[in-house]
């Protein structure tokens, strides 16, 4: 669960910090500044993105059956 307005809940940067992964060793530590203030990775986020879903939206057009009029 993501923080809210209210304070409610985890924020982003405190779960990325927070993980420590077997192979990480620091975990995500970092992770949370540059997603926020690099372009280029923000670009690369919203472009692979978008590929996934316009691979579902061909998806679910192709399976629509043709109505022939």
């Amino acid at each position: 669960m993501y923080r809210t307005n209210w304070g409610i809940g985890h924020g982003l940067k405190d779960i990325l910090e927070a993980h420590k992964g077997p192979f990480t060793g620091q975990g995500h530590k970092g992770l949370y500044e540059i997603l926020t203030t690099s372009w280029h990775a923000q670009l690369s986020l919203n472009l692979a993105m978008l590929g996934s879903l316009t691979i579902v939206v061909a998806h679910h057009m192709y399976s629509m059956p043709l109505i022939h009029i």
